[in-house]
């Protein structure tokens, strides 16, 4: 599927521009831009969130859940890229029962981000490659608030 989209790409992107014109850093770019669509349908779609986000750019912006009883993983934000990036995750986490889970995971390492004892997290991160950050719910009441921003 990847090569298929990356083809794709090449091909309006020579269409477009002459097979004679192209640079390095035109390939490249064209490469990002399709490993970036690829890697951004990992993420949860807005309709099937738990809470709700608002995105600004696939790796950075906010998001709030008030939940009663809920289980499953809301994938917020990431992406495939080239480019990386250094984001703070800030995060308050109030429980009634059960457990909220904030995760990081990048170039594939997975990280947990441990609240403190207020249930309050802040966290600088790098994202490279392919990266997300969710929340994974177990059974849990209460409310997560979290926020990424450059």
């Amino acid at each position: 599927m990847r090569v298929i989209g990356l083809v794709l790409a090449a091909a309006l992107f020579m269409s477009a521009h002459g097979c004679a014109q192209i640079t390095k850093e035109a390939v490249l770019g064209v490469y990002e831009g399709a490993i970036s669509i690829m890697g951004g349908i990992a993420v949860t779609p807005d309709i099937f969130l738990i809470g709700e986000r608002d995105n600004i750019d696939g790796y950075t912006g906010s998001y709030t859940a008030e939940c009663s009883r809920k289980t499953g993983t809301d994938v917020i934000f990431g992406g495939t890229s080239t480019k990386e990036r250094n984001v703070t995750v800030t995060a308050v986490i109030s429980s009634d029962s059960g457990t909220a889970t904030v995760t990081v995971s990048s170039g594939g390492k997975l990280r947990i981000l441990v609240p403190d004892g207020n249930g309050v997290i802040e966290e600088r991160v790098t994202l490279n490659g392919s990266s997300s950050i969710t929340v994974g719910y177990d059974g849990f009441s209460g409310k997560v608030m979290l926020a990424v921003g450059y």
